[in-house]
């Protein structure tokens, strides 16, 4: 029962994406018809994203997390940008970020699909903001030391990140043809 729906919701993705290409290809056509814009300047760069089978989605989805926690906890080690009386209070604001963000993306994913695709994964970049305001505000006992500080360490944690989750990703699922 579950493969018919997954099935069917493949194929209305399909069929969504067959429609918004027509639409595309008929909005180029006219524009080099009304003469606007020169034809030879008009590209159009399509992408193939890899099919990602659900177990290995799981897979990485949990990794996401705890790459998160271990670059959250590490850079905050080097870069100093809040102060906690207790670990246990450290500890759970990083939970309360890793977490949160996590419940964000995979929420828009969810919910907002045709956004998160339009977006190109800058959605991801509004999660993590809304979860990091949230772990500054409901973490128990945690002050900012220095607002720069913040800033650096939510660059550097994004840079680190997505280099780590790029080289994962594609470690784990672009395949080497021989």
């Amino acid at each position: 029962m579950e493969k018919k729906k997954r099935k069917e919701k493949r194929e209305k993705i399909e069929k969504d994406f067959e429609k918004s290409m027509r639409e595309l290809e008929k909005q180029i056509e006219d524009l080099k018809e009304s003469g606007l814009i020169d034809p030879d300047k008009i590209k159009v760069v399509k992408v193939h994203l890899p099919n990602i089978d659900p177990k290995k989605r799981t897979v990485l989805f949990f990794v996401e997390i705890v790459i998160s926690f271990l670059l959250f906890f590490g850079l905050s080690g080097y870069i100093k940008w809040i102060d906690y009386s207790e670990l246990s209070y450290f500890l759970l604001a990083g939970g309360i970020y890793v977490f949160g963000e996590a419940v964000l993306k995979k929420s828009i994913d969810l919910l907002l699909p045709r956004f998160a695709v339009y977006s190109l994964g800058a959605f991801g970049i509004i999660a993590g903001i809304i979860a990091f305001t949230l772990t500054i505000l409901f973490a128990p006992e945690i002050t900012i030391i220095s607002t720069f500080a913040v800033i650096m360490f939510y660059i550097a944690f994004l840079v680190f990140r997505s280099l780590i989750k790029g080289l994962l990703v594609n470690r784990m699922f672009v395949r080497k043809k021989v």
